[in-house]
């Protein structure tokens, strides 16, 4: 997606080598299970910035998130613009002293970053198959926003227990951004517009994948 209609946009340039990080995961064999919009009065960008860290989860997502994954640990991959990210699960200290191949990647999730609007947030793989979603954001103005979000099986639909476990996922996603993230950002937005133009917000150390976002907005907006 482009700003301008009408425009040309050479994709091989714009991923460079993190290309041929995507087509590891063989994306075109995919299936496609389900898709819904979801509305928000939040700026765009920050609600793009509820993707990559982890800060958040004990309070936003107490109930969900917050007990499966670290909010304190963030393991970021940069290509270019673009990132290949995770946030561990809780437990991962039970794999200190086992050999490597004894720790069990495969229930690690694993979240692509297409700068500058566009999440892969690839899942752990199950008994039924694996999965991934995708979370498109696009402006609708400067507090107003919306995110296509859809669901697909990774190599297809295995079965009907497969095809079940990603609209269980689904639900899960819905609740986590309409309910959670989009309403959340959407309603801090309404304060934050208040503020004077010059306002500036501290980021953490752990927020990297946050700072590098906005240096990269602020950079192609001339403003670096």
């Amino acid at each position: 997606v482009l700003p301008s209609p009408g425009g040309v946009m050479n994709l091989d340039a714009h991923l460079g080598a993190f290309g041929e990080v995507l087509e590891l995961f063989e994306f075109g064999a995919s299936e496609f299970v389900i898709e819904e919009k979801f509305q928000s009065t939040s700026n765009w960008k920050m609600a793009m910035d509820t993707y990559l860290e982890s800060y958040h989860l004990p309070t936003l997502h107490a109930t969900s998130f917050a007990h499966v994954f670290e909010s304190n640990l963030f393991l970021l991959d940069q290509f270019g613009p673009h990132y290949r990210f995770t946030f561990p699960h809780k437990g991962l200290a039970k794999w200190i002293g086992k050999p490597e191949a004894e720790w069990p990647i495969d229930a690690l999730p694993i979240t692509l970053f297409l700068y500058p609007n566009t999440i892969i947030a690839v899942g752990s793989v199950s008994a039924n198959g694996s999965g991934f979603s995708t979370h498109r954001l696009f402006p609708r103005g400067v507090g107003a926003m919306h995110a296509n979000v859809r669901m697909y099986g990774l190599g297809g639909i295995k079965s009907d227990e497969h095809r079940a476990q990603m609209l269980a996922n689904f639900d899960k996603v819905r609740e986590a951004a309409r309910d959670e993230d989009y309403a959340v950002t959407g309603e801090s937005w309404g304060g934050l517009s208040q503020l004077p133009a010059d306002a500036r917000f501290l980021l953490g150390r752990h927020e990297i994948g946050v700072q590098q976002f906005h240096r990269n907005i602020a950079a192609a907006l001339g403003e670096a």
